[in-house]
């Protein structure tokens, strides 16, 4: 295995291609992730080449103790490692379909993070059905913005564009103010973001005189109709929004191309099965169908247990609710409680639970979501001091939290309570922290 911890560069392309290509299969991280993420991530999949950034080497080279590194200068676009630089490899005679071509890291309901096996055939379905539903040519151009770790940017954009044969201008970093003069710049024809970053180029950015070629934009997750109305005028598009997930491969709904809406989700993507299951009050889970390691992703790697747990009947769980509007498309109605949604980035409650419960000065500790005006919700936790614990147990955790936890996951407030509010057998009342939270970060926006 390959394993990349890069920020958008060319050398993250090349060594993806060259990978898949050899018959091999990468493994992308957070750039910016802490060390113990990182080699948690190594000890996993035990790459034999690790790709990292010059100016990451020191805490990347104490994770990868046992990897072949090669650094990369993302100051200069052009720096792409050749072969000299690796040790060698020996390509296999022709890679096949259901061969593994990456593992992507993501958070779920318990602590440790799944790692979402997906195939080479994974990656041709997700391009084909994501080009056809973006009506994506060899004629467009794709402005990538999001991070190439995560899977929005690799199915929905690059294997699009593989797929058909258009071009991508791929921005080193998400820019709220350059991203609708970028679009013009690079003339770009479609792009892909989520409700955060939106909301982001709404607060930041502003609208240009230069000519938008632009006539596709992909969002995920719900904005208000006022931004919807102001982001299409800016883009000179109507955006549409979509679901999906890294299991899932290509976005499951889509939204119509004719008259989309701000606040559904869509219809089911042509290619994907989709349906509403335990309906009450007309809401249910969605489920997916599918072929594992074809249209559906492999399985969890060396977990099977878990694999087999996240089927029902051969339908995938996404954990997620919905219900099915008068015109036929879905619409949110909320997601599984222990794994939040920061930024479109999957936090797990229970994975910063974890960290957190590990400092000596902490006796219990509870993660719940609250609101947030930009990143749609942010983790905020509830601490019951230890017996001796420091006075300053609060900056301690913050600091804790950030040599241990990636940015998404660190909690935007830490609260010391002498208590947790439980029910009458033990149970905490999460409801309540959740309101508390909402309650504290609202005040804090106003002071």
């Amino acid at each position: 295995g390959v394993h990349l911890a890069l920020t958008n560069h060319p050398a993250f392309v090349a060594a993806w291609l060259a990978a898949v290509q050899l018959g091999s299969w990468i493994i992308p991280s957070d750039p910016m992730a802490t060390e113990r993420e990182l080699a948690e991530h190594i000890e996993r999949t035990r790459p034999a080449v690790g790709l990292c950034a010059t100016t990451r080497a020191e805490v990347y080279r104490a994770a990868a103790t046992d990897v072949h590194v090669i650094e990369v200068d993302e100051r200069r676009a052009r720096d792409v490692p050749g072969t000299e630089s690796g040790p060698g490899v020996t390509a296999a005679e022709r890679p096949v379909p259901g061969a593994r071509a990456a593992v992507m890291f993501t958070s779920g309901t318990t602590g440790r993070p799944k790692g979402v096996e997906i195939t080479q055939v994974n990656y041709a379905f997700a391009g084909h059905t994501m080009a056809n539903a973006a009506g994506l040519t060899a004629d467009d151009r794709y402005l990538v913005v999001l991070p190439l770790f995560h899977a929005n940017a690799q199915y929905y954009s690059f294997a699009a564009a593989i797929a058909v044969g258009a071009s991508v201008a791929l921005m080193h970093t998400f820019s709220a103010s350059r991203f609708v003069e970028q679009a013009a710049r690079h003339r770009a024809t479609h792009a892909s973001l989520f409700a955060g970053p939106i909301r982001m180029i709404l607060a930041r950015g502003r609208p240009t005189r230069e000519p938008l070629r632009l006539r596709h934009c992909w969002y995920a997750q719900n904005i208000a109709a006022d931004q919807y109305a102001t982001i299409a005028a800016w883009l000179g598009c109507n955006p549409r929004q979509l679901y999906g997930m890294t299991e899932t491969i290509p976005a499951v709904l889509v939204d119509d191309a004719g008259a989309p809406r701000h606040d559904a989700m869509g219809r089911p993507t042509p290619g994907c099965q989709v349906e509403l299951h335990g309906l009450e009050d007309g809401v249910g889970e969605i489920v997916v169908g599918g072929e594992p390691g074809i249209t559906l992703f492999a399985g969890y790697l060396d977990d099977p247990d878990t694999t087999a747990a996240s089927f029902r009947d051969g339908w995938f769980l996404t954990g997620d609710r919905a219900r099915i509007a008068g015109d036929g498309r879905f619409e949110f109605d909320g997601r599984r409680k222990d794994v939040l949604k920061v930024a479109g980035e999957n936090v797990s409650v229970v994975e910063v639970e974890t960290v957190i419960d590990a400092h000596p000065g902490v006796h219990d500790v509870v993660v719940v979501g609250a609101p947030d005006p930009v990143r749609d919700e942010v983790p905020v936790a509830f601490v019951v001091a230890a017996e001796g614990a420091p006075s300053d147990l609060a900056v301690q955790l913050e600091a804790w939290c950030a040599e241990r936890l990636g940015k998404a996951k660190r909690p935007r407030m830490i609260t010391i309570v002498d208590e947790l509010p439980r029910t009458s057998v033990g149970k905490v009342r999460k409801f309540l922290l959740a309101d508390a939270a909402a309650a504290a970060l609202t005040q804090e926006v106003l002071s």
